[in-house]
């Protein structure tokens, strides 16, 4: 009888720890995630999504979005937003079709905006501009490489340059030097 009731206390005993670390376990988690919340992030992290500054154009706001994945490594995807004056984001693509990988500019013009992007679409992928006019045309065109890209944002190629800088001129009057000067 004595031995049957060793056995069940031991038991009772391996009950009250199983019992015990599992009520720290759950206490553990619980702390981990809301420590995890206060600082922005997440115990099992999922794509991370990065909202670049706004620039005005078009009387409109625009930015730029990168999206990665916090799970795996797996490249990046970039996107260029439109908000509206309600508040909506639009995707904008500028005529560059599939998944942006990599993304130069904006370059805003005197004609309109400008963006270079390497697309990949079908298994296929390149380097794309694509720039939309102040009117609202939207066109895009292939380039032969990112070195090409990046000149034709910078307007080496002659073609959708941007407005000059106009130099602010200097004041008329000079200011008389003072008294006992």
């Amino acid at each position: 009888m004595r031995s049957i009731q060793k056995s069940v206390a031991a038991f009772l005993q391996l009950l009250l720890g199983l019992r015990s670390l599992a009520i720290r376990i759950v206490i553990f988690v619980v702390l981990a995630g809301v420590f995890a919340w206060m600082i922005g992030g997440s115990i099992f992290p999922g794509s991370q999504v990065v909202n670049l500054p706004s620039f005005q154009w078009g009387q409109r706001a625009w930015n730029l979005q990168v999206t990665g994945n916090g799970n795996r490594a797996a490249p990046v995807r970039w996107r260029l937003l439109s908000v509206d004056a309600d508040g909506h984001a639009v995707q904008q693509t500028l005529g560059i079709e599939g998944t942006w990988r990599e993304v130069h500019g904006p370059l805003i013009h005197a004609g309109g905006m400008m963006i270079a992007a390497h697309a990949e679409q079908d298994g296929a992928s390149g380097w794309w501009i694509g720039s939309m006019t102040n009117d609202g045309q939207v066109s895009a065109r292939a380039t032969a490489s990112e070195q090409e890209a990046r000149m034709v944002l910078r307007g080496a190629d002659g073609l959708n340059q941007p407005a000059p800088e106009v130099p602010k001129s200097a004041p008329q009057t000079v200011p008389a030097p003072a008294a006992g000067s």
